[in-house]
């Protein structure tokens, strides 16, 4: 699923960030993963969604992530 939105994301200059923001809890999540190809498109993506979003606002987001 993230491959296709590295893809996505990276090729459009403007995404609603509402759409963004309710995938990074997956995001997160899928970092985590036990499966390598799982990890690796994730990876990839997360350059994609802080273009968008910007570090700070993801930088908050980690911070609420559960322990």
């Amino acid at each position: 699923m993230f491959n296709f939105y590295y893809f996505l994301i990276v090729s459009m200059k403007i995404i609603p960030a509402d759409e963004l923001k309710c995938l990074l809890p997956v995001l997160y999540t899928s970092l985590e993963d036990k499966s390598a190809g799982v990890r690796s498109a994730s990876e990839k993506a997360v350059l994609g969604f802080m273009m968008h979003l910007g570090y700070t606002f993801m930088y908050g987001a980690c911070e609420k992530l559960k322990v």
